[in-house]
């Protein structure tokens, strides 16, 4: 897990779960907008599959600061 406060610092904390327990599902109707928002060419087909989960129960740790990049004193 990631995080990034107001002043920019980085947290990071463990996150551990079981599998997500995967299912297929049916997409009646769906948006191209997020591929197109990361310069990825606009999609004019259906999806091949699409799968799943209705989630699992999560235990979050504490955040730490997190040094990234070069480190300043």
């Amino acid at each position: 897990l990631f995080s990034v406060n107001r002043r920019q610092q980085i947290s990071s904390g463990q996150v551990h779960h079981s599998p997500y327990p995967l299912r297929e599902v049916d997409v009646p109707c769906f948006q191209t907008d997020l591929f197109e928002l990361n310069g990825l060419s606009k999609i004019h087909r259906p999806f091949d599959h699409a799968i799943g989960s209705r989630g699992v129960d999560v235990e979050v740790f504490p955040l730490v600061k997190t040094r990234i990049g070069p480190q300043n004193s």
